[in-house]
């Protein structure tokens, strides 16, 4: 009925229109617009799986959505299948493709393969649900602007019917390099092999970690180089420990014990909390996009009084997830005032360098955590498109 009535429209449009066709100027049809069309999806539902849920490739896409388009660029929602953490599970994905409006250069347009910031458990936080209101809007702009097609996750289990898999590294990993394989599903000769990675926030602690993997999950894709801004920390020693008595604030502990327990069927969230932080941990519903704000003053103590690098299998995952490849040139981004300490960052950088000398840090004095992406963007940028445009080696360490 929908589609009758839409056509209706049409028909009645055009019948009402009286001028020559010489002084009516025709758009030009999009380029992806066939594909586009066979993946259409209309009315309420976007985020339901489809039951069955047939396997594909990855970075095959189930449906997209256009959501915007403007003279400078256009988006669209999408889901698309990607593997898990095991690299075998099938599963389905939601994001967002960014297009620039501008002719794409001979080979297509390289691609930013984007990982966001986390805002949010619930799956109405994810970046594509509500793209408008994120705070790296402008940065879109530039990457549009400087000849990007920006690819973004919405990781596993945030938007789609999963637990949230909130910055477990292979999930990450494949969630991110799976988007840019959509973008080239929807796109075609649009765009080319040619990728860059980059995270901020959440996402530049999954960039970081995804060194470890990106080169065996990358395959056909070039990965020319990392970006990792005001994220990025060995968890291995952000885990050691146990808290002082006055630490308080709750919600990013309980997020890495639920997402590693949903991640590894061997890890269990009672050996790592106590009764009460099993209990709070059990309250992180994906009902909406909730704050917590009543976990900003529980004491650390009260929820987990071990070192949980000293609890086995926990210690062994978390290990593996240590800084130990640099198979791509990276940048590290750090605002001295932001959100990130610029000491952690600079212990995984040091770390890195041991083992390769493609490796920068770079510091901003940004005054908060979102403003680091725009203040720091004509160097890294810049950097981005070095990185497309030469395989020579980074000067770094």
């Amino acid at each position: 009925m929908r589609t009758a009535t839409f056509g209706l429209l049409i028909v009645i449009l055009v019948a009402g229109c009286t001028a020559s066709p010489a002084s009516r100027a025709e758009p030009s049809p999009l380029p992806e617009a066939s594909r586009a069309a066979e993946l259409a999806f209309w009315g309420d539902g976007f985020y339901e799986i489809p039951d069955p849920f047939a396997s594909a490739e990855r970075g095959s896409l189930v449906r997209v959505t256009m959501r915007y388009q403007q003279d400078d660029a256009r988006m669209y929602r999408m889901m698309y299948h990607s593997t898990s953490v095991d690299g075998q599970a099938d599963v389905a994905l939601t994001g967002a493709i960014w297009v620039p409006s501008s002719a794409a250069p001979d080979g297509g347009f390289p691609i930013v393969a984007w990982a966001p910031m986390f805002d949010g458990v619930g799956d109405d936080c994810a970046y594509s649900r509500n793209p408008s209101h994120r705070p790296f809007d402008e940065v879109m702009t530039s990457l549009l602007a400087d000849g990007f097609v920006v690819a973004v996750t919405d990781y596993e289990g945030h938007g789609t019917a999963y637990q949230y898999l909130d910055g477990i590294p292979e999930s990450g990993t494949h969630a991110v390099l799976d988007a840019a394989r959509a973008a080239q599903d929807l796109l075609g000769p649009l765009v080319s092999d040619d990728v860059v990675v980059v995270g901020h926030g959440l996402g530049g602690w999954v960039v970081s970690q995804s060194l470890n993997y990106l080169e065996a999950y990358a395959d056909t894709l070039h990965i020319h180089g990392v970006v990792v801004i005001d994220g990025g920390g060995d968890p291995a020693v952000t885990a050691a420990g146990v808290a002082g008595p006055d630490d308080v604030g709750v919600l990013d502990p309980l997020r890495a014990v639920r997402a590693y327990a949903a991640a590894y069927p061997e890890l269990r969230v009672e050996d790592v909390l106590t009764p009460k932080g099993v209990q709070l941990v059990n309250s992180l519903h994906e009902d909406g996009c909730v704050p917590f704000p009543e976990l900003d003053n529980v004491r650390v103590l009260d929820v987990s009084n071990v070192d949980v690098m000293g609890v086995e299998p926990w210690a062994e995952r978390i290990r593996a997830h240590s800084p130990h490849k640099a198979p791509y040139p990276a940048l590290y981004v750090v605002g001295r005032e932001a959100w990130v300490p610029v000491e952690v960052v600079t212990d995984v950088v040091d770390k890195l360098c041991q083992i390769s000398d493609q490796v920068e840090l770079r510091e901003y004095a940004a005054p908060t955590h979102d403003s680091v992406i725009a203040s720091a963007y004509h160097d890294w940028g810049q950097w981005i498109q070095q990185r497309i445009t030469s395989d020579d080696p980074v000067n770094g360490c």
